[in-house]
C-alpha cells in the first residue's frame, strides 16, 4: 500500500486528516483487489509478485485515479470486472440478520 501512496502527496494534509484517511482507504481498496485476485499458495498458483511491486504498475493504479473529491466507483482499471472461481476458493457471507454461510469450492 505504501507503494501505491508514493507520489500522491497523501502525507501533506497531516496524519488523521480526512484527506490522508481518504488516500489510505483508496490505497487499501486497490491493494485488496490485487489480493483477492492473486491470493493463493505459491506452490500451486502463479503469483506475479515482481509485477505487483513494479513502480510503474503501482503508479498506474494510484496516481490517475485517487481523487480527494469522492471515492472511486465503477469500472476502473484497478477493479476486477469478473470473478473467476477456482478449486479451493472459499467464501464467507453474513447477512444483516447475522445469518452466516461458508463455502469452499472443490
Amino acid at each position: 500500500m505504501l507503494g501505491l501512496l508514493e507520489g500522491t502527496g497523501y502525507e501533506k494534509p497531516g496524519a488523521g486528516s480526512a484527506a490522508s484517511t481518504h488516500y489510505l482507504a483508496e490505497a487499501m481498496r486497490r491493494a485488496y483487489a490485487d489480493r483477492a485476485e492473486f491470493l493463493g499458495d505459491p506452490d500451486f498458483a502463479h503469483i506475479p509478485v515482481q509485477g505487483l511491486l513494479n513502480p510503474r504498475y503501482l503508479a498506474g493504479c494510484a496516481r490517475p485515479s485517487i481523487r480527494l473529491a469522492r471515492p472511486q466507483h465503477g469500472d476502473r482499471a484497478w477493479q476486477r470486472t469478473a470473478v473467476r472461481i477456482r478449486p479451493d476458493d472459499h467464501f464467507n457471507v453474513i447477512d444483516a440478520e447475522g445469518n452466516a454461510v461458508a463455502l469452499t469450492i472443490r
